[in-house]
C-alpha cells in the first residue's frame, strides 16, 4: 500500500483553457495508474497551468517561480505522500533530473503512468536501487531536448522560408484577416483599416499618443485584443513594418524573464532586434508606403527619445540658457534652467506670448543660404562615367589587348564599382538634403500668412503640434535672463 499525489502541466496559458482538456486528461491518466496499483491519493494534485519549466540552471529559481512546484516539493519533504504520479515524465520540462536528485534526498519515488515497472513499496524502497527510473528520467530528458532541438530548427528553417517567399512568419498583426485556406493571402478587415490609416495620418500630422488613443476609442473600433486601446499598443503598430508592406523573422529575440507578482508565472522580455531581422516584400497589401514608414520611426525618435516622453508643454527640449548652456525646462509654473534656476524665471503664459512675437519677427527677416543647397551635384555625370571606364575594361581584357590582366582588370572593375556606389550614395544624401530643404521652406511659407496667430496658437494648440511645427524650422530657442530669444533655423 502506498500514497500518492498528480502532477500534472502545460507550458501556457492557452494550453490551460478548459477547451483544451489537456490537464485534465493527465490528471485521469495519473489518477487510473495510481489505483491500478493499489495506492491512495492523499496529496495535490499539484497543477502547473501555463508555468514554463525551461531555462532553469538550478532548483530554487524555479521554486521561487512556480508556486504549484515548490507545494509539491514541500509536500513530499512533509511526507504526505510516498509516489509523485505524472501522465509522462516530460511533464517536469528541464527540472526533471534536478527534482530526481531531490527525491532521491526524500526518499520518495517519481512514476510514469507510461512506463511498464511498478511502483516500489515504501516500506523497504531504496532510492538508489531503483536504477529503472534514473534510466526513464535520463532517456526522458534526451528524447525531449531532441525533440525540442527540432522543432525550434523546423520552425526557423520555416520561417525563414516562408518570409523569404514574401509570407507572414507565424502570425499577422491587427487589422489583417486570413481566408478560409492557410494558403489564402491575407485581406485588410475594412473599419480597423480605415482607423488605423487616420490614426498614422493623425500621429505624421503631429497628434499626440494619448490624443490618438482617445481617437481610437471613440471610433468604437475594439482594441487588437478586442478590448481598450492603450499608448502603447499605437506606438507598435505604428512602427511594424508589416502595415508598410515588408514581411520579417528575428524581428525581436529574448532578453530575460519577469514574473507576475499575482501568479507568479514568468513571462518573456522582448527587445527589438536591430541587427539579425530581415526585412522582405511581403504579398500582403500594405496600409501605408514605407517612405511613410520611416516618416513614423524618426517622428517617434524625435518625440519619445530625443525629448520628453509626453511631450505635455510648448517648446520642450528646444529652450536652452545662453549663460550656461543648459536645458530649460518648465519646473512648476515657470521655465527654468536645469543647472541652476536663477538664471532663467519665465511663466508659461509669458514664454508663449514672448517667443511667438520674437518668432514672428525672426522669420520676417530670416533669408534662407542658398549657396550649399544650390551646388551643382555631379553625381549622375560621375557615375555614368565610372560606367564607361568599366567598359572599355572588360572590352580590352576580352580582346586580348593586353591593358590588363583579367585579374587586373577584376580588381579595377570591382574598386570603380565601389566607387559608383559612394557616388550614388553622395547623390541620395545630397536628395535628401535637398527635399529637407523644400520641406523646411514650406514650412515657414505655410507660418508667413499666420504670424500674427502664434500668440494664439501657443496658448491654445496641443503642445505636441507646436512643437512638430517649430522642429521642422529650427534647432534651438537660446533665451537669456532678460528674455530675450534668438533662434537657430534648419
Amino acid at each position: 500500500m502506498f500514497r500518492y499525489a498528480i502532477f500534472s502541466s502545460v507550458s501556457s496559458d492557452a494550453q490551460a483553457q478548459e477547451d483544451k482538456g489537456s490537464l485534465d486528461d493527465q490528471i485521469k491518466t495519473a489518477r487510473r495508474a495510481g489505483e491500478q496499483q493499489g495506492g491512495t491519493e492523499t496529496a495535490g494534485p499539484f497543477i502547473l497551468d501555463g508555468y514554463s519549466r525551461t531555462g532553469y540552471v538550478n532548483l530554487s529559481d524555479a521554486l521561487k517561480d512556480i508556486p504549484p512546484l515548490k507545494a509539491a516539493i514541500d509536500s513530499a519533504e512533509a511526507g504526505e505522500y510516498d509516489v509523485l504520479i505524472l501522465d509522462n515524465l516530460e511533464r517536469l520540462g528541464d527540472l526533471a533530473p534536478m527534482i530526481a536528485t531531490l527525491f532521491k534526498r526524500y526518499k520518495k519515488q517519481i512514476h510514469s503512468a507510461r512506463q511498464p515497472s511498478r511502483i516500489f513499496d515504501p516500506s523497504d524502497y531504496d532510492p538508489f536501487s531503483d536504477e529503472s527510473s534514473d534510466i526513464m528520467i535520463h532517456v526522458e530528458g534526451i528524447i525531449q531536448k531532441y525533440r525540442l532541438n527540432k522543432l525550434r530548427r523546423n520552425l526557423v528553417l520555416g520561417i525563414k522560408r516562408r518570409v523569404e517567399t514574401g509570407r507572414y512568419s507565424t502570425s499577422f498583426p491587427y487589422g489583417y484577416r486570413r481566408g478560409a485556406d492557410k494558403a489564402d493571402p491575407l485581406t485588410l478587415v475594412p473599419p480597423v483599416a480605415t482607423l488605423l490609416i487616420q490614426l498614422k495620418d493623425a500621429f505624421l500630422a503631429g497628434g499626440a499618443l494619448r490624443l490618438l488613443t482617445q481617437m481610437a476609442e471613440e471610433s468604437g473600433v475594439p482594441g487588437p485584443q478586442g478590448g481598450r486601446w492603450h499608448g502603447y499598443t499605437l506606438r507598435r503598430i505604428l512602427c511594424n513594418p508589416f502595415y508598410a508592406g515588408k514581411v520579417f523573422y528575428q524581428r525581436w529575440k529574448m532578453t530575460g524573464y519577469k514574473t507576475t507578482p499575482g501568479t507568479g508565472k514568468r513571462w518573456g522580455v522582448m527587445k527589438l532586434n536591430q541587427d539579425a531581422h530581415d526585412l522582405r516584400d511581403g504579398k500582403h497589401p500594405a496600409l501605408w508606403t514605407w517612405e511613410e514608414h520611416l516618416r513614423i520611426l524618426e517622428e517617434m525618435e524625435e518625440r519619445y527619445r530625443r525629448y520628453p516622453r509626453h511631450d505635455p508643454h510648448n517648446f520642450s527640449g528646444l529652450l536652452v540658457c545662453t549663460v550656461c548652456g543648459k536645458r530649460v525646462r518648465l519646473r512648476g509654473r515657470k521655465y527654468r534652467c536645469s543647472s541652476t534656476p536663477d538664471h532663467i524665471a519665465l511663466t508659461e503664459s509669458d514664454a508663449n506670448r514672448l517667443i511667438a512675437q520674437s518668432l514672428a519677427e525672426a522669420l520676417r527677416n530670416y533669408q534662407e543660404t542658398t549657396d550649399a543647397a544650390r551646388s551643382v551635384d555631379p553625381s549622375r555625370e560621375s557615375v555614368a562615367e565610372l560606367q564607361k571606364r568599366i567598359a572599355r575594361i572588360q572590352h580590352q581584357v576580352e580582346t586580348d589587348s593586353g591593358m590588363y590582366t583579367a585579374g587586373e582588370a577584376l580588381e579595377k572593375i570591382s574598386a570603380l564599382r565601389a566607387q559608383i556606389k559612394r557616388t550614388e550614395s553622395r547623390h541620395e544624401d545630397l536628395q535628401h538634403q535637398a527635399a529637407a530643404r523644400q520641406h523646411r521652406m514650406a514650412r515657414r511659407e505655410e507660418l508667413l500668412p499666420k504670424l500674427h496667430l502664434l500668440p494664439h496658437l501657443f496658448a491654445q494648440e496641443e503642445p505636441a503640434v507646436n512643437n512638430r511645427m517649430l522642429r521642422d524650422i529650427l534647432t534651438t530657442i537660446c533665451v537669456t535672463p532678460q528674455h530675450t530669444f534668438t533662434f537657430e533655423f534648419r
